[in-house]
């Protein structure tokens, strides 16, 4: 049998699990709202 679900087998690069973890910390706020944290979120 061949796998070809990349997605459940690929290891992520360093630079998007950088960018997730910044995602996860810096920008959850709803981006849908008016002030400065969602505003961020974009």
């Amino acid at each position: 049998m061949i796998n070809l679900d990349h997605n459940a087998t690929t290891k992520p690069t360093p630079g998007v699990v950088r960018a997730v973890e910044r995602a996860l910390v810096e920008l959850w706020h709803n981006p849908s709202s008016v002030h400065r944290g969602g505003q961020a979120a974009r």
